[in-house]
């Protein structure tokens, strides 16, 4: 079945991925007369969880905290794999995952994994990489983020979610021919990551590029078909292009529980008022926190309600989140 063949490309992508990984790994390159001997299992269950953990979802970062602390238990001196749980850690606030933590709980195990990972010697481009991401999105440090960046990639050229990452950094700074060079170059370094590829894909539609956009949300489609962002993203892109019929079916497949606000923007802007302030309800309406603000901001102003629109994005600003420089900037 097709399913059955999506499955095993995606098998396939993850080997492909591992044999990338590991060759790229500073483990490959480092001076054999002073490097520690890792073993090769707990480095291949660090790769399985990297590979895991981007596929953001609640599922897929949960499953990369098992591996990563399996890859922990068989090799305890290993810093790698506490590097990379610190950073599930910390994107779980983000995606969900590790639902039985609270946000301090997080925060507090991703600084100790930090802690550990510096201690046991962690490949030091990951550790700055991880840093940097830190920096730029949860402490809107940017200088601090660029620096990071740039000492991240000068220890480990071939680490792709430097420059990936680096890229939404360059966006945010107004610096929008950096942030599609750097967005390309991680595609070239990981071409079988599918957030890798809809990253690039985003930094064009944030610049503007909406057909190469287009082309590679339909690159990460291939890699992976059922990925759960690219329905959303690539209705967001529609809405942006004006096809909001088009936007309408993306959003309406995307949204698989109920229709959220990037659907009832859609239909504002379409001109289906009263759909759009239906979803605008039903949305007001969820827990605090599970509803996008700038979401929320943008389909208050498609309806022409300032004020709403304003209390939003004052509690995206509030509640620090972690998308809300970018999303001004674009």
């Amino acid at each position: 079945s097709l399913r059955n063949i999506f499955s095993i490309q995606r098998e396939i992508a993850l080997a492909v991925s591992i044999a990338i990984e590991a060759e790229l790994s500073p483990l490959g390159r480092e001076d054999p007369a002073t490097a520690r001997t890792v073993n090769p299992e707990a480095h291949e269950t660090v790769l399985r969880g990297r590979f895991h953990r981007d596929k953001f979802t609640p599922d897929g970062i949960g499953k990369s905290i098992e591996l990563f602390k399996k890859a922990i238990d068989i090799d305890p001196a290993y810093g790698d794999p506490y590097a990379e749980l610190a950073l599930a850690y910390m994107i779980s606030n983000v995606f969900g995952g590790a639902e039985d933590l609270d946000g301090g709980q997080k925060n507090e195990l991703f600084q100790a994994c930090m802690d550990s990972a510096i201690t046991l010697g962690a490949d030091l481009g990951g550790v700055l990489s991880i840093q940097a991401t830190t920096a730029k999105y949860f402490e809107w440090d940017w200088d601090k983020a660029r620096r990071l960046f740039k000492e991240a990639i000068e220890q480990d050229p071939g680490r792709s979610d430097a420059w990936q990452e680096q890229a939404g950094l360059f966006f945010i700074l107004g610096e929008p021919e950096q942030a599609i060079a750097s967005a390309q170059r991680a595609k070239r370094l990981n071409p079988l990551g599918v957030m890798t590829v809809i990253d690039l894909a985003r930094i064009y539609y944030l610049t503007g590029h909406y057909e190469e956009a287009e082309a590679e949300y339909e690159a990460a489609r291939e890699i992976d078909p059922d990925f759960h962002l690219l329905d959303l993203l690539q209705g967001e892109l529609a809405t942006a292009r004006g096809d909001y019929e088009r936007a309408i079916d993306l959003l309406s497949a995307g949204d698989q529980e109920e229709p959220g606000p990037r659907l009832g923007l859609a239909y504002a802007l379409a001109g289906q008022r009263s759909k759009a302030e239906e979803i605008l309800e039903l949305n007001l309406k969820k827990p605090i926190g599970s509803v996008d603000p700038m979401d929320l901001a943008q389909l208050h102003k498609a309806l022409g309600q300032t004020e709403p629109a304003v209390d939003q994005i004052e509690a995206a600003y509030l509640g620090r989140h972690p998308y809300l420089p970018q999303e001004i900037r674009g």
